[in-house]
């Protein structure tokens, strides 16, 4: 396998490692949203028993406020926390997709011998 090719296939893994890590990322974003509103519901459904009791105001209340926090990072998850490792997957697949090529230097001269800092060099 040639250098170029080489880099090409480095790339292309990780952009489909993080194509993998984006869908993993959405699956759990809408497992965690799903729960979410089925906890909403079931404050929403106690908030209306209570309610309907005509006692446990500042209770009732607080099942709604409580229901609505609970579903603020579900809904986080899914509408924004996706968007870095979508950016980072289209930046890794361009960057795969990109000509490689590789041309040789010309060599820079190798210090004397005699010259401190090809000793220190030596000794590590």
């Amino acid at each position: 396998m040639t250098l170029p090719v080489a880099i090409q296939n480095f790339f292309m893994a990780r952009s489909r490692q993080a194509e993998v890590e984006l869908r993993r990322q959405l699956r759990r974003a809408l497992a965690n949203l799903l729960i979410g509103v089925v906890f909403l519901a079931a404050c929403l459904a106690l908030r209306q028993s209570l309610r309907d009791m005509g006692q446990f105001e500042l209770l009732s209340e607080g099942l709604l406020i409580i229901g609505w926090v609970a579903l603020w990072r579900p809904v986080e998850n899914f509408l924004y926390d996706w968007w870095p490792v979508a950016r980072r997957q289209r930046r890794l697949m361009r960057i795969a997709r990109m000509p490689v090529e590789v041309s040789a230097l010309a060599a820079a001269p190798l210090p004397a011998a005699g010259n401190a800092a090809a000793a220190s060099i030596a000794d590590l």
